[in-house]
C-alpha cells in the first residue's frame, strides 16, 4: 500500500523492522522522505527492540536515480552504504 503512495506523491518512505523480545518479528509504519531520500532511523522502534532490517521505497521512476535498484554511492550515501553502515538488511519496493 505505502508503495502505491510512494509513486503517486514521488517520495520515499521507509522504516524498520525489529525482532521482539519473544522471538516474533515487526515493524514500524512507514515515515516520508523526499524525492530522493529518507532517513529510516527516524522510524521509532519500541524501547528493547533488536532492529535488524530497514525497509524504503523509491518513488516514482526515475531514470536519474536508476530508481528501480539499490542504491550504492561511493561517497557513503545510498542504500548499500546505509545498510553496511548500520549491519543490516535492507528492503526495497519499487515500481
Amino acid at each position: 500500500k505505502i508503495n502505491a503512495t510512494s509513486i503517486s506523491e514521488n517520495r520515499e518512505y521507509g522504516g524498520l523492522i525489529y525482532e521482539n523480545s519473544d522471538g516474533s518479528y515487526s515493524f514500524t509504519g512507514p515515515i516520508a522522505g523526499d524525492n530522493e531520500s529518507m532517513q529510516p532511523l527516524n522510524a521509532p522502534a519500541p524501547n528493547g527492540a533488536n532492529v535488524t532490517a530497514y525497509y524504503h521505497t523509491h518513488g516514482a521512476y526515475d531514470p536519474k536515480y536508476d530508481s528501480e535498484i539499490f542504491s550504492d554511492t561511493y561517497d557513503g550515501r545510498g542504500d548499500i552504504p546505509f545498510a553496511k553502515s548500520h549491519e543490516m538488511d535492507g528492503y526495497l519496493a519499487t515500481n
